[in-house]
């Protein structure tokens, strides 16, 4: 069997300056938001929709055996802690 095809060695450094970019900006573009009388909350809300939107297809790409498999346990665990990241932002 041939061996599994590696990344290319810079890969991870492209991710991670992407990442990097990504929290710097985080805060500036929040304060602007906040600036335009935009509430905390709401930014909060668009910042999480966002991420979950770029984050959904790779997942499901690369995970959907697993993610099929989930128990109605864990995704009414993962309810209550969204439920209370929620509360967080809210409070």
């Amino acid at each position: 069997m041939p061996a599994p095809h590696s990344p290319p060695r810079w890969l991870p450094f492209v991710v991670l300056g992407i990442g990097l970019l990504a929290i710097s900006f985080g805060a500036i573009l929040a304060r602007v938001a906040q600036a335009n009388a935009l509430p905390s909350l709401a930014i909060a809300a668009l910042r999480l929709g966002l991420a979950a939107l770029i984050v959904t297809p790779f997942s499901l790409w690369q995970s959907r055996r697993e993610l099929l498999a989930i128990t109605r346990r864990q995704i009414l665990l993962t309810l209550g802690a969204g439920f209370f990241l929620a509360l967080h932002f809210a409070t």
